[in-house]
């Protein structure tokens, strides 16, 4: 991974990472496994930030590929929130991180769907 300083990202237009993905999926289809990873007792579910053994069970449950990206802000995807909470029957666990998520998702969408 290669980090911008300061002085190169204020120097890049501000899309360029959208670009660079353009041109990475125009070369070569990106693809991202969906696993599920089961704990084991003593695991820590409410850290993160905590990685479990290596040999706790792992299931694939779904692939997404992405086959193109669409130009520029104001696309469907702007609309879209990752915020799941509620679900209706899931329920979650005491991981402060889950409950951070609802302040700056919920900003991101409204700064995304704005006027500018």
């Amino acid at each position: 991974m290669q980090r911008l300083s300061d002085e190169q990202m204020r120097s890049q237009p501000a899309d360029f990472l959208a670009e660079e993905l353009r041109g990475r999926v125009a070369q070569a289809l990106a693809a991202f496994d969906m696993m599920l990873m089961f704990p084991q007792a003593g695991d820590d579910l409410n850290d993160p930030t905590t990685a479990w053994p290596d040999d706790r069970q792992r299931v694939t449950v779904g692939r997404r590929t992405v086959t193109e990206v669409a130009p520029g802000p104001g696309d469907a995807c702007d609309r879209i929130s990752f915020l799941h909470w509620p679900t209706p029957g899931v329920e979650f666990n005491d991981d402060p991180t889950l409950r951070a998520r609802p302040a700056p998702y919920a900003l991101s969408l409204v700064k995304r769907t704005l006027p500018q």
